[in-house]
């Protein structure tokens, strides 16, 4: 009798130790999991919104953005208007890219770039001035930072 008990407690031990290195293992694959998807969820690449600068208000009949307002400092961009958004650089005209009229503010830095496009070719442009006129803006964004506006004559 004494020995089934002995055999019992042996089992019971195995037992508590197996569960012990399993949830050691399930700790362990845990935290070497969560910083990989932390760092892929920061770098989410490069998104290109779009947007016409025409200082009405765009409807989601046509799904043609539009912007009715845009305010600049050093630091941000903020745009009252509708967008076209995607993760391609040609945006297509649909309800799943549309994002509906609201606020949206950009981080800017030293290194965005200005850009104008005309029939005659790129030019660069100082903000102020390639904000104040209307056109199509396409904006490239890179980890919440604009990398460049471009506005389409």
């Amino acid at each position: 009798m004494q020995r089934e008990g002995t055999i019992v407690k042996r089992n019971n031990i195995f037992n508590k130790t197996l569960i012990a290195i399993i949830v050691l293992l399930c700790v362990i694959l845990c935290e070497s999991i969560i910083p990989v998807n932390a760092a892929q969820k920061k770098n989410q690449g490069i998104i290109y919104y779009e947007t016409n600068y025409n200082k009405t208000k765009g409807s989601t009949k046509d799904y043609i953005p539009r912007t009715t307002k845009i305010i600049i400092n050093s630091k941000s961009i903020t745009f009252y208007g509708s967008f076209l958004k995607d993760k391609k650089e040609k945006i297509v005209h649909d309800k799943y890219h549309y994002v509906k009229y609201g606020k949206k503010t950009f981080a800017i830095t030293s290194k965005t770039k200005y850009l104008q496009y005309d029939d005659v070719g790129c030019f660069p442009m100082k903000k102020e001035k390639l904000l104040k006129g209307g056109g199509n803006l396409h904006i490239e964004v890179e980890n919440g930072k604009v990398k460049a506006i471009k506005r389409y004559m």
